[in-house]
């Protein structure tokens, strides 16, 4: 048995409990960000990674602090180190992953969550499309620190930074891998195998909803048959796709030089811009409300009708994405269909629905239907292109509905 170092805010170190001996291979150490509640995951955490023998570093009482802490607690002989939070849980799949990756990628950090109403989450969701083990993280979005792997030359420079950085921890991580002279390039597991936890209890949950992946498997099948990974860069220039409690809408990038950022993100409801990259308001409209009728779930299940007409559009634009903008475009039709595809529909209507008295399953139907009949729409223009309508009508109008 090995003891499990606690490290308390004054820095002394306990061993409040005991974990397994792993099997492991050397190379990798973690540590787990953790608070005073009573009802964190926290023993299920230490079970799952227990070959680890994990550091648990108390809470700090800024994030920041807290993160720098546990950044710090890399061993000696680590090559990469993993931070978790304390409100999550892991897949039993995601230490064979880890070898594998850090194995296949040694120089790169690896995300296992990804928020499922975020431009992460959208490449994740077409990283599922298409059948890959990784896709590169978007640096459009905040760092998903929920279950992240760094490398040594990453971790040290975190815990060199000042604790009083005046910024939450994903903004200095930011900083550090996408916005510093030599970044750190960063992958996200498709699929995620850290899943945020729905208890209301459990950190800002109550006050924030749900917080999910964008397509969470307890077990992905073997990591050793790792496809090639596509290094998609940092998405600046993307069109995203997503679902919020508002409706459907696409999100891009815009450059801010005077910003500290490089970029701010732009998020605009479908219908006040799919003019600009070739669509058809009514065409889509149109399909959405066809779609919903000949597919959709029953009435009788709960669903509001208005959040599955704007599903099946977030849907059929998934489909035009395939089609004219992710990685420059694929020929209809051609995606994978597996349970990971279906876990990324369903945490996409769940992203915006929160539905309550309707099986998440129940809306894959209507959400394939659409995927496939958005690939067939004619019009939208390439992904260059789409970019350079947007930002100009951006500029022009300062039409959004978000911008951080």
């Amino acid at each position: 048995m090995t003891t499990t170092r606690t490290i308390a805010p004054d820095g002394t170190e306990h061993a409040p409990s005991r974990t397994s001996p792993g099997t492991f291979p050397t190379g990798v150490s973690a540590a787990v960000m953790d608070n005073d509640r009573l009802d964190t995951r926290l023993p299920h955490i230490l079970e799952r990674l227990a070959p680890l023998d994990p550091v648990v570093v108390a809470d700090r009482g800024d994030p920041w602090r807290t993160s720098r802490e546990a950044w710090s607690s890399i061993a000696p002989d680590a090559t990469h180190h993993l931070v978790v939070q304390n409100d999550v849980r892991l897949a039993p799949d995601l230490l064979d992953a880890i070898a594998v990756l850090m194995a296949a990628h040694p120089d790169a950090g690896f995300a296992f969550y990804a928020q499922w109403d975020t431009n992460c989450a959208f490449r994740v969701r077409m990283g599922a499309l298409g059948g890959d083990a990784v896709v590169e993280a978007s640096a459009r979005d905040w760092v998903p620190a929920q279950g992240l792997l760094l490398p040594r030359s990453a971790c040290e420079t975190l815990a060199g930074l000042p604790p009083d950085a005046d910024r939450d921890d994903d903004e200095v991580l930011a900083r550090v891998l996408f916005y510093a002279v030599e970044p750190v390039r960063l992958g996200l597991s498709v699929p995620n195998l850290v899943e945020h936890d729905d208890d209301p209890r459990l950190g800002f949950n109550a006050r924030d909803g749900l917080r999910r992946t964008a397509s969470y498997a307890e077990h992905a099948g073997p990591w050793s048959d790792l496809p090639a990974t596509t290094w998609d860069g940092h998405g600046w220039e993307e069109i995203g796709l997503g679902m919020s409690a508002e409706g459907a809408h696409l999100d891009f990038g815009l450059h801010a030089p005077a910003e500290p950022q490089a970029l701010r993100q732009i998020r605009v409801p479908w219908r006040r811009v799919v003019a600009e990259v070739g669509l058809a308001p009514g065409d889509l409209d149109d399909l959405a409300r066809t779609l919903v009728a000949e597919v959709g779930p029953a009435p009788a299940a709960g669903p509001d009708p208005e959040a599955l007409h704007e599903y099946a559009v977030a849907c059929a634009l998934h489909g035009v994405a395939w089609r004219s903008w992710w990685r420059g475009g694929r020929p209809a039709g051609t995606w994978s269909r597996s349970a990971l595809v279906d876990a990324a529909l369903v945490s996409l209507w769940r992203s915006g629905a929160r539905t309550d008295g309707l099986d998440p399953q129940d809306v894959l139907p209507l959400a394939h239907r659409a995927l496939a009949a958005g690939a067939r729409l004619d019009g939208a223009v390439a992904a260059p292109e789409a970019y350079a309508r947007l930002t100009r009508w951006f500029r022009t109008t300062r039409a959004f509905d978000r911008i951080w």
